[in-house]
């Protein structure tokens, strides 16, 4: 029991790796609030879970919303008293869009799910965290993070920014008991790509080349193992890194 009498926000919650993190946490002590903007996904991850005897609430919030975060995590603390860890996980993708085809829109819309609404949410938490002496913040960026032909404009822009905040988060705070650490997933089986919309023909043939040299798609549940090691007390000496879980992929 990892994370035992631990109270953990999980964003992403209703589906993919953020459902898998989440059934694992709780699985390992931890009561969860699962957050997702899709209603009916998360209650009925939720329910399962709770048949489970599995202490978790759901929570419905949009990411680019700043007032749904704060009530976010109102909830969690009205409900359960604090909270200790949180995961930093919902995204959404871009379709692999080249540059001059990303409009002003799409680029928002990535932006302030993927990047500004952790951020948000992030600042929110630390409050509390900050209050209490320790906290623990595990950001989900993706090899697009690291490398720059795995996804659209939008997405590896907001990747790499996700990677900086955690560098830059376990710096400042790291001193306070606070750590922040960062997953780079690979290609995952999740639903992550119902969010693509039409593919850039351009960006899309650009990425294809290094898509083509994978080693296979990982299973949420594999990535979520990764997220349970980094908000254990196993990696109290790890703060401000980024761990790849891709198979080997980045390799070449």
């Amino acid at each position: 029991m990892f994370l035992e009498s631990k109270v953990s926000i999980v964003t992403g919650a209703g589906s993919g790796v953020g459902e898998a993190t989440a059934e694992l946490f709780a699985k390992n002590g931890s009561t969860v609030v699962l957050m997702d903007y899709n209603r009916e996904r998360v209650e009925r991850v939720t329910a399962r879970l709770k048949a489970q005897n599995l202490s978790t609430e759901s929570f419905v919030a949009n990411l680019k919303n700043e007032d749904d975060l704060r009530e976010l995590v109102k909830f969690t603390t009205d409900t359960f008293g604090t909270v200790d860890i949180l995961v930093n996980n919902a995204a959404v993708m871009d379709a692999h869009t080249s540059l001059g085809n990303v409009t002003n829109e799409l680029w928002d819309h990535v932006i302030a799910t993927n990047l500004t609404g952790a951020f948000k949410l992030t600042r929110e938490v630390l409050r509390i965290f900050l209050a209490k002496g320790g906290g623990v913040v595990v950001n989900v960026s993706s090899t697009a993070g690291i490398r720059g032909g795995r996804g659209g404009a939008a997405y590896t822009a907001a990747k790499h920014g996700i990677i900086g905040l955690t560098r830059n988060m376990a710096d400042h705070y790291g001193h306070r008991g606070i750590r922040v650490n960062a997953i780079a997933p690979g290609g995952i089986k999740s639903n992550l790509r119902d969010s693509y919309g039409e593919r850039d023909p351009e960006g899309f043939a650009r990425n294809s080349r290094c898509s083509a040299m994978g080693p296979g798609e990982g299973e949420p549940s594999e990535i979520a193992q990764i997220a349970l090691f980094l908000a254990s007390p196993a990696s109290s000496i790890v703060n401000g890194a980024v761990i790849v879980g891709d198979r080997g992929w980045t390799i070449f």
